[in-house]
């Protein structure tokens, strides 16, 4: 049975992913807490875009901001 979008992001939750933005961007940082509506709490996090990288910290990310979330 394939698994349910909330236990594929459990199982990288205290780890690195990469969130790709809807507007291009990415962050890379480690996946501290997420919610039912896939908010994301992203520590360590870095910003990377057409003008280079920026160091964020701690962050939370709104669901509606992200296309995709893989592990790395």
């Amino acid at each position: 049975m394939p698994e349910k979008p909330l236990d594929l992001i459990h199982g990288t939750l205290d780890k690195e992913i990469a969130v790709q933005l809807k507007d291009g961007r990415e962050i890379v940082g480690i996946l501290r807490g997420y919610d039912l509506d896939f908010n994301l709490t992203i520590d360590k996090a870095v910003i990377s875009g057409e003008g280079g990288k920026k160091g964020l910290g701690k962050i939370v990310l709104r669901h509606n901001n992200v296309s995709s979330v893989k592990p790395l």
